[in-house]
């Protein structure tokens, strides 16, 4: 029973009233007030009858506030510490559930751990709260309501003082508490995430534990793959990406592994886990990207030239031609699909496949462009028996510059039943955004859960930008739809590598194809790009890709604030009235339209850019962590890092909290103050854009040679990846 919102009645004592805390910015006002009442005498009765009125109009309501670790952390610990002080001895289990509850919620929600603190504040901050853990029961946890079992398990492995005994047995994993049973497995969940299709034929199989078990026995388990039932071979382990149950924290330790196999020396295989002296009996089950569907009995897929059958806890494989191949997914079409326009659409791409070799180009509907346009433009045209499609997600009112009529036959619009078709029965996907709702003509995943035993495409992440912002979870290779991702630096090699889990040869190290059109010998036209990347905690979700602004919230944060200070500074106005030199603006294409009308520049030589800009007209370039970055490190040109929300970000309220490439081993100089970024442009322009020559020295040394980039990508495709993908067809 946990009574959290004013949705009570009390008795009115006059004089002794229990009044309502007014304190500013206190945000658990209600929480207080009820715990204060239900002091008193300890008891809470019930009404079936009653009526609630809530003002939704209210603008200072704190719900209309943002609520996140910055202004929660202190006022909360502190108001927590004080409730729990209030029981020297024993806390009763209500208030030990009350402070559980709000530790648990603010945790989902993002907004507990202060990851804005230095390195050793935050372990303070995690010190207190393990502190009044200290003073919940074990099973103040382990009976609280409608949680799932990994919150529970991770609070209790949090806990100091929980002494959680793990027990390993061949056909059990228990965990116990007080002598009791709280977690039991009769079996080590294996849960296989994606099989992927290598340039060499093999077969590339990735997956992970499921279980609670290693969360208390701190050692990396033994993964191990049966070959033919007599060669046992150790598999490398990582903590997965599926154990971070919400961003930025590894709630579960879930531990990931990867298997590449010869189809022509494998005949069939298991993984095994060994703990503590025992060889695990393993369950099997399957994410939607395997192919393989535990609700639909589907477990003979084929992939590329391999079919894959599921029995029980043994994988068994054999070799197939294109026409086996065809022949088996459309036979398996009607025989689990629930609908017959999914079985009819199926049998539809099959015979469309055999007929015809295509490759799809796809942005995002943010852009007007990217790479994903280049490569499509360089590639068209190119006789090798392709049908190349570009996906386009809006109307274009200047089509004729972007496309020759030829190519405006190969359009196909986004999520379209012609795009279906396509998406379906091609062999290729390149891609320049992650995810796979910018490529899937299916709005939701559970729309394509029929069709991803018949998908044998090929994705090739062309990237928006050098990876920048880190996306772990989102970008890893456990998650992510790309099978190859283009890079244009050493440091993405070892970034996607070390931190994404991308094997070395995934990687294409061809450079984004829009390099090829940055003309470096091109003189700037005396101007400064500003342009900050946007946050998603002033922006509402409407679809999985589509977002639009809400003006009341940016009005009110600090990224507003900083902003509009940076852009008011008189410094700033007077060096670029005494230059001619012109700052542009140019706002998130999701925040673009909504928000421009926001600022009231005091100088005619700050203006809002146009949609489309030309990175070589710019002197400098002032960002906070956009990929467009890397575009002027390119160019050497003098590049400034403004965040105007650093606490905001490091906290973790928007889409990012940290980054892959540091501030401190970038391109320039660091602020988080409006005055200083305004003085350090104010000194560039005075300094004549001369590039420091630390800042210099790592531009020149970043990259790999970017020339004849969409070429180099697509001689690598036909050289590498083609021959094992056109054996496939055969």
């Amino acid at each position: 029973i946990l009574q959290m919102n004013i949705n009570v009645c009390v008795k009115n004592l006059g004089d002794e009233n229990v009044l309502f805390d007014t304190t500013p910015d206190f945000r658990q006002e209600d929480q207080e007030y009820n715990n204060r009442v239900l002091m008193r005498k300890m008891k809470i009765g019930y009404s079936q009858i009653g009526c609630y009125y809530y003002n939704k109009a209210n603008e200072n309501s704190i719900v209309t506030t943002l609520f996140n670790s910055i202004n929660l952390f202190e006022k909360s610990m502190t108001y927590l510490e004080q409730l729990m002080a209030h029981f020297p001895q024993q806390v009763p289990k209500y208030f030990q559930a009350v402070v559980f509850h709000d530790l648990r919620w603010k945790l989902d929600q993002g907004i507990l751990l202060p990851y804005h603190y230095s390195p050793e504040d935050f372990d303070a901050a995690v010190a207190r709260i393990k502190a009044l853990l200290a003073r919940i029961n074990n099973s103040t946890i382990i009976e609280y309501p409608d949680i799932k079992e990994h919150v529970k398990i991770f609070w209790l492995s949090f806990k100091d003082n929980a002494n959680i005994i793990p027990l390993v047995r061949r056909n059990k994993l228990l965990l116990l508490s007080g002598g009791k049973i709280i977690y039991k497995r009769t079996k080590m969940e294996v849960v296989v995430t994606k099989f992927q299709v290598l340039d060499n034929g093999h077969l590339l199989v990735r997956g992970f534990l499921d279980t609670a078990i290693y969360n208390f026995i701190r050692e990396t388990p033994e993964i191990y793959v049966i070959e033919n039932e007599t060669k046992k071979k150790r598999l490398p382990a990582y903590l997965s990406i599926f154990g971070c149950k919400i961003p930025y924290l590894q709630m579960v330790n879930n531990y990931a592994f990867e298997y590449e196999l010869d189809p022509d020396t494998v005949q069939s295989f298991r993984f095994q886990v060994h703990l503590d002296g025992f060889d695990l009996v393993s369950n099997y089950s399957f994410k939607h990207m395997s192919g393989m569907n535990l609700s639909r009995k589907r477990f003979d897929v084929i992939y590329g030239r391999t079919l894959v059958r599921f029995r029980n806890t043994q994988f068994y494989v054999s070799r197939v031609t294109g026409a086996q191949r065809d022949a088996h997914e459309l036979a398996q079409a009607f025989g689990y699909a629930k609908d017959p326009e999914v079985a009819e659409l199926k049998q539809r791409a099959i015979a469309y496949r055999r007929e015809h070799k295509v490759w799809l180009y796809s942005d995002l509907y943010t852009v007007r462009k990217d790479n994903a346009y280049d490569q499509f433009i360089n590639d068209f045209g190119k006789d090798d028996g392709v049908d190349r499609y570009y996906v386009y997600t809006r109307p274009y009112d200047d089509i004729v510059d972007l496309f020759t009529p030829e190519q405006q036959k190969f359009l196909v619009e986004f999520g379209s039943e012609q795009h279906k078709l396509l998406y379906l029965s091609s062999e290729l996907i390149l891609s320049g955004f992650f995810g796979r709702s910018p490529i899937s003509p299916f709005p939701e995943e559970r729309e394509e859960v029929d069709y991803y035993d018949i998908e044998h495409f090929r994705v090739i992440y062309l990237q928006h930008g050098v990876l920048h912002a880190a996306l772990r979870v989102q970008n890893s290779a456990e998650n992510a739809k790309a099978d190859k991702i283009v890079i244009s630096s050493d440091f993405e090699r070892r970034n996607l590598t070390e931190n994404y889990h991308y094997r070395p040869d995934a990687l294409i190290p061809s450079g984004m194809s829009r390099y090829d059109h940055i003309d470096r010998s091109k003189p700037p036209k005396g101007r400064i790009l500003f342009a900050p990347s946007w946050r998603n905690y002033f922006a509402a979700n409407v679809t999985a890709s589509r977002w639009e602004t809400d003006l009341a919230v940016m009005r009110k944060s600090e990224y507003f604030s900083n902003i509009t200070a940076f852009l008011e500074s008189e410094v700033l106005a007077e060096a670029l009235n005494r230059s001619g030199i012109v700052l542009e603006v140019k706002l998130h294409p999701i925040i673009a339209d909504t928000a421009k009308d926001l600022f009231n520049f005091k100088t005619d030589k700050i203006v809002m850019a146009e949609k489309n800009v030309e990175v070589t007209d710019y002197d400098m370039f002032i960002t906070d962590f956009s990929s467009f970055v890397f575009d002027y490190a390119c160019l050497s040109r003098p590049i400034l890092y403004f965040v105007p929300d650093y606490l905001q970000f490091k906290s973790g309220m928007g889409h990012y909290k940290d980054l892959d490439l540091p501030f401190d081993k970038a391109f320039g100089p660091f602020t988080t103050d409006p005055a200083q970024a305004a003085a350090l442009v104010a000194q560039e322009i005075a300094d004549g854009f001369a590039v420091d020559p630390v800042f210099k020295t790592r531009m020149d040394q970043f990259f790999v040679p970017l020339d004849h980039c969409a070429d180099r990508l697509y001689d690598y495709i036909c050289r590498e990846m083609l021959p094992e993908m056109r054996r496939e067809a055969e």
